[in-house]
């Protein structure tokens, strides 16, 4: 039956702990994607969120692996995409450095996210990581998915702040020039990852009109439906803060 449906769980007599509705959890663990480091990093820009992610502040001395886990990338990409965003001077690799506590080079190398870099880390676009680990082999749809689910919680958020009052009419329309501009992807890949999102069932596409200039409306599809085994949790925000603590007093580096 593959990994994921358009029907509800209970509709289709499976168990609830094989599966999990997508519709409530496009918020609460998700990997942040710079809108300015998509369009010019492309695929890179989920290392780099995945380095904001577990960042305390403007750096972090987080294992290779824990980074690799928040930001669902192989070891083999993030160390590739390491290289990349240090030489276009979004992070510095500062290597192993010193604890001036304990005057020994830490075993993890520090990661220092650039002034330049954290200015762009707003606005972003929220990917879900069991949607990173679903849509693994394809940039593209990830990119339009973290876009629609982006462009769907800021419609949320207007219904609640308007007490659930007014028409959905028109702010979910989501044209294609607009969707090239967030992603930086070409007309094509876009055109070819809404395509693939939707057969999936992951978005519902409601055709735009010509005729009067209307884009497409995109928007999560409530009903599908994903396997459980996508949804692999994260270590929790304070035992990152605690480690973050202890290792604070860094200064001076240190060769390997």
């Amino acid at each position: 039956m593959g990994n994921y449906s358009n029907s509800p769980a209970t509709e289709r007599g499976l168990a609830p702990d094989e599966w999990v509705n997508i519709f409530d959890r496009l918020a609460d663990d998700y990997i942040p994607l710079p809108l300015q480091a998509m369009q010019k990093l492309g695929r890179t820009a989920q290392t780099l969120g995945a380095i904001h992610r577990v960042a305390i502040g403007q750096q972090t001395f987080r294992q290779a692996r824990v980074i690799c886990d928040a930001g669902c990338i192989p070891l083999r990409t993030f160390r590739r995409d390491v290289a990349r965003l240090h030489n276009a001077r979004w992070i510095i690799d500062g290597g192993r450095q010193v604890n001036l506590r304990t005057n020994r080079c830490r075993r993890t190398v520090t990661y220092m996210i650039t002034d330049a870099a954290m200015a762009c880390k707003k606005p972003f676009v929220p990917l879900p990581r069991w949607a990173a680990n679903l849509l693994a082999n394809s940039w593209q749809e990830r990119a339009v998915f973290a876009c629609i689910v982006g462009r769907h919680l800021m419609i949320e958020r207007v219904e609640l702040d308007m007490g659930g009052i007014g028409s959905l009419d028109g702010r979910r329309e989501y044209k294609i020039e607009q969707l090239m501009a967030d992603t930086g992807l070409c007309r094509s890949a876009v055109l070819a990852a809404k395509k693939s999102l939707q057969h999936k069932h992951l978005i519902v596409v409601e055709k735009g009109s010509p005729l009067y200039g209307t884009g497409d409306e995109l928007w999560v599809n409530p009903r599908c439906v994903v396997r459980a085994k996508f949804f692999a949790p994260f270590p929790d925000d304070e035992r990152r803060e605690d480690e973050h603590a202890a290792q604070a007093p860094a200064a001076q580096e240190c060769q390997p």
